[in-house]
């Protein structure tokens, strides 16, 4: 997942489980995933964003067309408790930042 706002920023999660030290960066989250992200830059208010996993059409797609093909219902189910049909939303993820 890209993250972009103030140059400089700190990103963690409410959960203290990821961070950033310096904004402009990139995180691996997991596809399964419902966490907030929180940014904080010195002389700013903080900012706070959500990022989910959903469904994408693409991965659902492929999901049912792969494994019509090679995996049958093992499969299915294999891709879809692993997230794998799953994209991280919003991405990339914006925070505007308030510094006045």
């Amino acid at each position: 997942m890209w993250i972009q706002t103030r140059g400089g920023a700190q990103i963690t999660d409410t959960n203290n489980t990821f961070h950033c030290s310096a904004t402009p960066c990139q995180i691996e989250l997991p596809r399964r995933t419902d966490i907030t992200l929180v940014a904080n830059h010195e002389g700013c208010r903080e900012a706070r964003i959500r990022v989910q996993g959903k469904g994408s059409v693409g991965g659902n797609w492929s999901m049912w067309g792969g494994n019509l093909i090679a995996g049958g219902v093992i499969g299915m189910a294999v891709d879809g408790t692993s997230g794998a049909r799953l994209d991280l939303q919003p991405n990339p993820a914006i925070m505007h930042l308030d510094c006045s």
